[in-house]
Formats: structure tokens, C-alpha cells, sequence
């Protein structure tokens, strides 16, 4: 199956779409022929056998090497980025050509609420023909596609996460380090919430020797707003707010960690999640990640709605048994290797993809 992908690849790390859309196409590629196109100018870590399309400006598929100059599936990630892909889809509608959708969380209802009249101009008229002639929607959980406008289409293919190897958890038996990464997005990722429920329990938190480390970018407006939430709740010394981590820092932080949390209002699938899972760390969710029933079936961490006095009886609830935090750090690994690894994931991919053309081919 030849499957040909358009993506805007930045060198953000903290986007999504930029880590993981190569991962995708690297797994992929070890069952099916894939091409990438990206319109933005990073540079990035694919493998041999996924095709690069460096024709700079030149995005009409027709101009592509073969095999993808005709593509049997051609995906658009992150449509919203990616204007000049409405061209593209109305080629590949008009030659009969199957395309999916992969919003990576930008149609929830909470996602659409953000710039509500601009983003309803997009879905209602810039992009109205793209997204009805889509041959599906590939949403990363149950959870997205229920939260989502548009799920008439819809399929549900979860990302993966590469195992780390050799991974020597680092205990500290006086303290318990609760640790956020991402982006700090206060609305969006819960971080008041968070900040908000330390501040009910900060006296506790001192007793139990807590600390809540919260690593992102410093976007000057979002860490303004996270310093603000800290200095107004008076949680400056059980709260901190560091820059970002990445790579090898990155892995420390997930080694030294005892509980990852993430209380967002609305997710795709995020992969801090998966990454925590890998390094053996448990996980407090919020239903909004759509992996808090997941985390909670499989022993892998613990849910808590998105309210504050809850979120912060849940917390203490946990720092008060030791105990369950190892047990579901023990379980993490296994279950996170048996179900998302890429090469299960990878399979997951080509089945949905052939049922989509198998699909497209009996109605078109």
C-alpha cells in the first residue's frame, strides 16, 4: 500500500504534531511504502526506507517520485496548519483518490471554544469541502472521537511509544516528587487546577515531604500565568516551575518522578502519558486526557475529576499511601509495551487504512 503524508513539522519540541508525525511514518514504514512531504523546514530522524519529498514549494503530488505521484491513501495531519492542503484535497477528490484527516486533537468542542469565531470560519468555510470529502477521520482515542464535532467518518488509531531499555527507577523514600511536562498551557493542560488544589493542601503537602515540579516551554505569557497562579496561592515552596526538558533531561526527569500528572480539559492522546508509562511512572489523569478510565483499569495510575477540592483530596489520598504508587509503577511497563509499542501500533494502522480504501473503493 502506498500511503503518502502532508504534515507542518517545526522544530518545536513541545508540538505534538512535530514529534510525532516522523515516529509515525518511521513505523509505518516497515509495512507499508511511505512518503512524507513536510511544509515546514525542519530537519529530522526518518528511516531509510521512508521516502522524504523535497520539493520545496512544489506540493502537488503529481511532481512526487513514484510511487507517489499516485498514492493509493494520502493523510493530511493537522489540517488547521496546512491551508494550502484544501488544493491538494480537492485534487485528490476529483481523481478519485482516498485521503484521511488526522486532527490530533484540533476538532474537540473544547479545542474549537479557543478563537471560537475564527476557528468556526475555518471548519464552516475555509476547510467545509476538505473535511466532507475526507474519506475518514483518524482520531487517537475513543475519548477525542467523542469530544469531537465531526465524527460521521471518524476511526480511532492510538500513537505508540519506543521502549526505553535499562531503566533504574530513583527512590527517595523521604520525599515524593509529582511532576507535569508539557506545554503550559493553564487552560488547556489544567495547570490551575493543579496549582489551585496545592494550594488547599499545602500544608499537608509540606508534612509529607511533596514537591509539584512543573516543566514546559517559557512561552513569556504562559509561564507569566503559571508564576502568577503560584505567587497568588502562596505554593511557592511546594510548587516550582522550571523550563523546558527534552531528550536525556527529559528521561531523568521521568526516572526521578513519582507520580506524572496531567488534569487537562481536553486531549487527543497525549504522549507524556505514554512516555511516563514507559519509565514506570504512574499517572494522575483527569477524564479530559481521555486515559484516566484506562489508566485507573490497568493499574497504571489513578483519575480524579476536573475540580479542584477533588483533585486535591486525591493527591493527598496518594501521598498518603506510599505503597499504591509503587504497585501501579510496577505494572506501567508491561502494559504500556503489550498495547502501544509502535510495531503493534503500526499493524493497528495498516488494518484501518485498508478498511478505509476498501471502504472508499465500493462508494466512489
Amino acid at each position: 500500500m502506498v500511503v503518502l503524508h502532508y504534515a507542518g513539522i517545526s522544530e518545536n519540541k513541545s508540538s505534538g504534531v512535530s514529534v510525532i508525525v516522523p515516529e509515525i511514518v518511521n513505523a509505518q514504514s516497515r509495512i507499508l511504502t511511505v512518503g512524507l512531504y513536510n511544509y515546514g523546514q525542519s530537519t529530522f530522524a526518518l528511516k531509510d526506507e521512508v521516502v522524504y519529498i523535497d520539493n520545496k514549494d512544489n506540493d502537488d503530488y503529481h511532481s512526487f517520485p513514484a510511487p507517489f505521484n499516485k498514492p493509493e491513501l494520502v493523510v493530511f495531519h493537522s489540517p488547521f496548519g496546512l491551508k494550502k492542503s484544501i488544493r491538494i484535497a480537492k485534487m485528490l477528490y476529483e481523481e478519485k483518490i482516498p485521503y484521511i484527516i488526522v486532527p490530533h486533537g484540533c476538532f474537540s468542542k473544547y479545542a474549537l471554544a479557543k478563537k471560537k469565531f475564527k476557528k468556526w470560519v475555518a471548519m464552516n468555510i475555509v476547510f467545509r469541502s476538505m473535511f466532507n470529502n475526507a474519506a475518514a477521520v483518524q482520531f487517537l482515542s475513543v475519548g477525542e472521537k467523542e469530544a469531537s464535532v465531526l465524527q460521521e467518518k471518524a476511526i480511532v488509531v492510538p500513537n505508540g511509544i519506543h521502549m526505553p531499555h535499562n531503566i533504574i527507577r530513583k527512590k527517595n523514600e523521604s520525599k515524593i516528587n509529582i511532576t507535569y511536562i508539557g506545554r503550559k498551557d493553564v487552560y488547556h493542560k489544567g495547570l490551575d487546577l493543579l496549582i489551585e488544589a496545592c494550594g488547599i493542601i499545602k500544608d499537608e503537602l509540606k508534612e509529607l515531604n511533596v514537591e509539584v515540579e512543573i516543566y514546559g516551554p517559557n512561552k513569556e505569557e504562559d509561564t507569566q500565568s503559571v508564576k502568577d497562579l503560584i505567587s497568588k496561592n502562596n505554593v511557592g515552596d511546594v510548587v516550582f516551575d522550571y523550563p523546558a526538558v527534552y531528550d536525556a533531561e527529559k528521561s531523568e526527569k521521568f526516572i526521578k518522578s513519582d507520580i506524572i500528572v496531567l488534569l487537562s480539559r481536553f486531549e487527543g492522546l497525549p504522549g507524556v502519558i505514554l512516555e511516563a508509562w514507559s519509565f514506570g511512572c504512574p499517572t494522575l489523569l483527569t477524564p479530559g486526557t481521555n486515559m484516566s478510565d484506562e489508566a485507573v483499569e490497568n493499574n497504571c495510575g489513578w483519575k480524579t475529576q476536573g475540580d479542584v477540592q477533588e483533585i486535591a483530596n486525591t493527591i493527598l489520598e496518594i501521598c498518603m499511601n506510599r505503597k499504591s504508587i509503587e504497585e501501579k509503577a510496577a505494572q506501567t511497563r508491561t502494559y504500556v509495551e503489550r498495547e502501544y509499542a509502535w510495531e503493534i501500533i503500526a499493524e493497528k494502522y495498516k488494518k484501518s487504512y485498508e478498511g478505509v480504501i476498501e471502504k472508499y473503493d465500493s462508494i466512489k
